[in-house]
């Protein structure tokens, strides 16, 4: 049987959009504003993502932390709800 190796890659935008409709919850409100940088921050054998966010209304700059299994499980929510085909099974 073949293998098959698939990286989904999501733009800023559609990485925002998925938090801010992220169903389950598991992500705290994303404040106003574009992404500007998203960044992985290890802290042991952890990891969460550190997303910066400019609001041009007020011209302020602003830093999110969300843990990697709450964006993962908001991007899979993302996924589905856009039918976009997931693994059955991941490495």
């Amino acid at each position: 049987m073949p293998d098959e190796f698939r990286r989904l890659t999501f733009s800023q935008a559609e990485f925002k959009q998925a938090l801010e409709a992220d169903p389950a919850g598991a992500v705290n409100k994303v404040p106003g504003g574009d992404i500007t940088v998203v960044d992985t921050v290890r802290s042991g054998s952890d990891f969460t993502f550190e997303i910066t966010l400019f609001d041009y209304s007020t011209q302020k700059e602003r830093k999110v932390e969300i843990g990697e299994d709450a964006a993962m499980e908001a991007l899979a929510a993302h996924c589905q709800a856009n039918s976009v085909p997931l693994p059955r099974v991941s490495r």
